[in-house]
């Protein structure tokens, strides 16, 4: 009697389990990139911009230069198109605006 409880109860945790990790999986990208993208509004419009940037882009160039130019252009372009698409008009009036 107690082992097809023990294998019922087993049954359940791994329904359980399979559950949570369905929901885990197709929820986590989605909230990671909303953390990020508040994160992105929130520097932007506290001014932090050119210190952000600075920050990342000598911390993940490293001493490679090479890269460190490459990447630099790269990341001031993302980020000048990041400021101009989230300093927009539409934004004051949504839930972000400040």
């Amino acid at each position: 009697m107690q082992v097809k409880k023990a294998l019922r109860q087993a049954r359940a945790a791994r329904t359980v389990a399979i559950i949570i990790g369905g929901f885990l999986a197709c929820w986590t990208p989605y909230i990671t990139l909303l953390l990020i993208i508040i994160i992105i509004i929130i520097i932007i419009r506290s001014g932090w911009t050119p210190y952000t940037i600075t920050t990342i882009v000598t911390v993940t160039t490293g001493r490679n230069h090479s890269y460190s130019v490459n990447f630099a252009v790269v990341f001031l372009a993302f980020a000048s198109v990041l400021t101009a698409a989230f300093s927009g008009h539409h934004l004051r009036h949504g839930l972000l605006s400040s």
